[in-house]
């Protein structure tokens, strides 16, 4: 087996350190964001009214509505940043752990189940405690890159109402397991990251 051998990327800024690192993050997480969140309906933050099948198409199919996500006003820093690092000629990046505690997506459903009724229910889906690296790379001359990982797999507890008795529960909790979890992650991806980036540029990059 050829040895794999790890090379540190990034070394030391000049001049900046885990405090700037950390008051920086704070100043984006803290101040700018709760104006953005605010402004642009981030926190309870709507989505459109879709369908979609939540397993083998023709089987299970959901008119998702009343789709809300909530809890991203509320994510912040967890321990140090890492201290601002170069990797290249007037490239600085700055990496922090984020913690998700209070997040969770809502919604109304028209379910189908084959050719029956369709039955309304509404679900609820409370996200265990998560926590997401966030990197902003700044250039010279140029706006900040922001980047925005998980570092775990989304876990959903779901709650249901009006759910009547069906033969397919588990295939229901699996499919929208799966759906509210994929409208989490497209949301932080999609508008959160969005006005992350907007709110890092706000505020002077640490150097």
């Amino acid at each position: 087996m050829i040895p794999i051998i790890l090379v540190t990327l990034f070394v030391g800024a000049f001049g900046a350190t885990v405090n700037d690192a950390n008051r920086y993050i704070d100043e984006v997480l803290g101040r700018q964001m709760p104006t953005l969140v605010y402004r642009n309906r981030l926190d309870p933050l709507p989505v459109a009214d879709y369908v979609t099948n939540l397993s083998s198409p023709g089987v299970l199919r959901a008119e998702m509505r009343k789709v809300n996500v909530t809890g991203l006003g509320q994510i912040r820093r967890q321990g140090d940043c890492g201290r601002p690092g170069t990797s290249g000629p007037g490239r600085v990046t700055v990496g922090c752990n984020v913690v998700l505690d209070r997040v969770a997506v809502s919604a109304t459903s028209d379910l189908v189940y084959f050719r029956n009724p369709s039955q309304r229910i509404g679900v609820r889906a409370n996200f265990a405690t998560n926590h997401a690296l966030i990197e902003v790379t700044s250039v010279l001359g140029q706006p900040p890159i922001v980047n925005l990982r998980l570092l775990r797999p989304l876990q959903p507890h779901l709650v249901f109402s009006n759910l009547k008795s069906l033969p397919v529960y588990s295939v229901i909790e699996k499919g929208y397991s799966q759906e509210l979890s994929r409208i989490l992650q497209t949301q932080l991806s999609g508008p959160y990251l969005a006005n992350l980036g907007t709110a890092c540029r706000a505020v002077p990059f640490p150097r």
